[in-house]
């Protein structure tokens, strides 16, 4: 049987190379040349379809970061209730990072380097958090703190303890990390964990 779908361009060839390397060595500490090599292709060429690396990482950026939010939303989807909603959140977000590990670590390589730049639209992860916590908080379901803080604080634990799961010989039971995440973050809000 034949394949489907458009065929893969040399720019697509390129973009994957560089996010796995951008992975690996983050933004600075991958080259032009290696990203070529790996796609294929010679470094002149790389410039035909990206004018530099900066723009590259970019639109790589863009790509993993717009990925993330319509999977988290897609997780939100019909979801009721500010503490419901936000415990998808914590699942869907480390879901994504346990099958897309790549894409998270170049997400987490741009939010060290600032993510300006990007257009308001890939930027979606945080707003839905954001937009949840101010729900809760907006109905009384989640005490009141300052928003913006406790998204960064939320998504930097989450992010940080993906990460360290990720690097144990014997990584821990998914649904263990996720239902142990979804109670941490549940406190941090007012919600008491229920009684096993």
């Amino acid at each position: 049987m034949g394949r489907r779908g458009p065929k893969p361009t040399k720019a697509d060839a390129i973009a994957r190379a560089a996010l796995s390397l951008f992975a690996l060595y983050g933004v600075r500490g991958a080259t032009t040349r290696a990203i070529a090599r790996m796609a294929h292709t010679t470094e002149g060429n790389l410039y035909r379809y990206y004018p530099s690396k900066q723009e590259l990482a970019r639109q790589v950026t863009a790509a993993c970061l717009l990925e993330f939010g319509e999977s988290i939303g897609r997780a939100l989807d019909g979801v009721a209730g500010p503490a419901a909603r936000l415990a998808a959140f914590v699942r869907a977000y480390l879901g994504y990072v346990r099958e897309h590990p790549d894409e998270h670590a170049v997400i987490l390589d741009a939010h060290n380097g600032n993510l300006a730049g990007l257009p308001e639209n890939v930027l979606r992860p945080r707003r839905i958090l954001v937009d949840v916590l101010a729900d809760g908080m907006g109905d009384g379901t989640f005490e009141r703190s300052e928003v913006g803080v406790l998204a960064s604080f939320i998504a930097g634990g989450l992010a940080r303890m993906a990460q360290v799961d990720r690097a144990r010989p014997e990584p821990l039971e998914p649904g263990r990390v996720d239902e142990e995440a979804v109670a941490m973050v549940l406190r941090l809000v007012g919600i008491p964990a229920p009684a096993h």
